[in-house]
């Protein structure tokens, strides 16, 4: 009597995979605690999840005991009796097996709307803006730091660095960004050169405040640093303005600092060179060769001096063999014109 092995399947989808994937490839691989000999015809049916069936003829084709019992079955060819009723079983099955949905089509893309800070505000509100800054850059200018921050002349350390922050949070160019306004950008950004100089003119009151009311045994050690500081102060706050071409107000604030400290070489130097990149710009070679020349005196390494020094000298080379060639031909040529 030939055997026969039953093959359980709990879905539809399982049914259908066996047949699409396993009866294709004509063999298929089968635990069994006993496997039967090799060459051995077998019965393997195919039960569905509805408890209809369809067998099919194998044969035993190699077995295995380790690592645990398993026989290797190939289906033989089908004779006409069973491939009417393999045909019948697929037909119920394809009955009864959902065709797969199609695939969602894919969202089509949306541009995100822009963030907030990209969306440009209406021109009478830019003038608006415009017009604040610019009313407060013209208060600001000339003012001293105590003024700018709204501070009372006996305010102390605590109440600087919170008037300070206030305006930084109230006027710091990034908040302007929205306005896509360059002319507004600009504003901002020499608003807040004019609150940094405001914070550090009123430390240094604050410091200064500090020397009188310390001990006499520090005092030439505390003034000495107070001095640094003002010096640091003030250099720091010029090289600002230097980058905004602001050559006047980089110019105020070092004369400001050198009427307390006049022997100051870095202030010196620092003045000097305001002068000659304003010559630069203006295309005053002569300006800039005195100013330049000036920085050597006290500063002889200083890099921009020497390289700017040497630029000059040689433009002027050019300049004058140019002279020269020029006036030589327009000699020559009123020779020859006479």
């Amino acid at each position: 009597m030939v055997e026969t092995i039953d093959i359980k399947l709990k879905s539809w989808d399982e049914v259908r995979a066996f047949f699409e994937r396993d009866l294709q490839a004509t063999s298929m691989s089968l635990p069994m605690a006993q496997p039967p000999p090799v060459g051995t015809p077998m019965w393997l049916r195919v039960v569905a999840p509805d408890g209809a069936s369809v067998p099919l003829p194998v044969t035993v084709t190699a077995h295995r005991a380790e690592p645990r019992p398993f026989a290797q079955l190939r289906v033989v060819p089908l004779d006409d009796a069973c491939e009417k009723r393999l045909a019948r079983f697929l037909l119920h099955v394809a009955g009864q097996v959902p065709t797969p949905e199609p695939e969602p089509e894919p969202p089509r893309y949306e541009p995100l709307p822009p963030p907030p800070s990209a969306l440009k505000a209406a021109p009478e509100e830019v003038a608006r803006v415009e017009a604040e800054l610019g009313e407060r850059l013209a208060r600001y200018r000339g003012r001293d730091g105590y003024s700018i921050l709204g501070l009372r002349s006996e305010d102390g350390e605590a109440e600087v660095e919170a008037a300070y922050a206030r305006l930084v949070k109230a006027f710091h160019p990034h908040h302007f960004a929205r306005y896509g306004s360059p002319r507004i950008r600009q504003l901002a950004t020499e608003i807040f050169v004019q609150i940094r100089r405001a914070h550090r003119e009123s430390k240094a009151i604050v410091d200064a405040r500090a020397l009188k009311q310390g001990e006499p045994e520090g005092g030439p050690r505390v003034q000495r640093h107070a001095g640094r500081n003002i010096e640091q102060r003030a250099i720091s706050e010029a090289l600002q303005f230097l980058g905004l071409h602001q050559y006047d107000a980089a110019a105020e604030v070092l004369d400001r600092a050198l009427a307390s400290a006049p022997k100051s070489k870095a202030l010196r130097v620092q003045r000097h060179l305001v002068d000659a990149r304003r010559a630069r710009q203006r295309e005053d070679h002569a300006l800039a060769t005195r100013a330049y020349g000036a920085i050597r005196q006290l500063d002889p390494s200083h890099q921009e001096a020497i390289a700017e020094l040497e630029r000059l000298e040689a433009l002027g080379d050019r300049q004058a063999e140019s002279g020269g060639a020029v006036g030589k031909l327009r000699r020559w040529m009123k020779g020859v014109m006479d």
